[in-house]
């Protein structure tokens, strides 16, 4: 409730009614689900480099059971491919 006071950019305010400005870097549900889908069905590593990742996938929701180098090549190697075509071309560039 202090932003108003301390910062200027009236975009990011709390409104009056308690609804908070959703950051353009936030999947929407539409694009959590088609990113969720594409790790299960069509993303394949050589073996041995890391866990099978669809067993990774949670009901569509969220990543579960992966070990630090599977959240290592998810971060460094999948995401910066996902987030061309699931963010705007300013926030993938600042991304990747």
């Amino acid at each position: 409730m202090d932003l108003p006071d301390i910062f200027s950019r009236s975009k990011l305010h709390i409104k009056s009614n308690g609804n908070v400005y959703v950051p353009i870097f936030q999947l929407s549900s539409v694009a959590k689900t088609t990113l969720f889908d594409w790790v299960a069905s069509e993303v394949k590593f050589p073996d041995g480099y890391v866990s099978n990742l669809s067993r990774c996938v949670e009901r569509g929701q969220k990543f579960s059971g992966m070990k630090s180098h599977d959240c290592h090549v998810i971060m460094q190697r999948l995401l910066p491919f996902a987030f061309v075509e699931l963010f705007p071309a300013n926030v993938h560039e600042a991304l990747a």
